[in-house]
């Protein structure tokens, strides 16, 4: 996907503010690394973000589809190829560390999203974000973030729902696509 440009930085700070709002703190970088600040990403871009994570850095042309059939099933109208667009080197250690702790956000019982997939047959890698919003009496943003199966990811999945509450209440969409 295109790169919209909307990142929590000091750049992007400076585009979407005024005055002293407009200044990047320390605590801005605090912000920014857990999720929260200004940054303003698709759902397919967080899919792609989750398949290259998935594929240890390998990014990958994103797709709606892999392959157009007649209405009969019969004969392959038309295919996509997997397509490497780049890399970024991901170190073993780093890929086992990532990989583990968004197996447990779905396997451990303390995880945000054990519950949709506690008895699951198939071990999924996730993360559930919320993001907070200033408008009253609303509820906040969800995200839900996942790719499967763990030892050999086939599939990323990104689920955005505006005002949907949080991430881990979206972990059951993702369940039914993985169905």
């Amino acid at each position: 996907p295109e790169d919209t440009g909307y990142r929590a930085n000091a750049e992007t700070k400076q585009m979407l503010y005024v005055g002293g709002d407009a200044l990047w703190y320390q605590g801005d970088q605090v912000l920014a690394a857990i999720g929260q600040s200004d940054n303003r990403f698709t759902p397919m871009q967080l899919a792609v973000y989750t398949s290259t994570l998935a594929n240890q850095g390998n990014r990958y042309k994103a797709t709606f589809m892999s392959r157009v059939v007649s209405s009969d099933y019969r004969e392959l109208i038309a295919s996509n190829e997997k397509t490497l667009i780049s890399h970024m080197q991901i170190s073993d250690e780093a890929y086992q560390a990532y990989s583990e702790g968004m197996h447990l956000v779905t396997s451990n019982d303390w995880g945000t999203a054990y519950t949709t997939f506690a008895n699951y047959p198939i071990a999924v890698a996730a993360k559930t974000g919320t993001a907070q919003h200033d408008i009253p009496n609303a509820s906040d943003h969800g995200a839900f973030i996942c790719y499967a199966p763990l030892d050999d990811p086939q599939i990323a999945i990104s689920v955005y729902v505006e005002k949907g509450g949080h991430g881990s209440t979206l972990a059951s969409i993702a369940k039914a696509m993985l169905d």
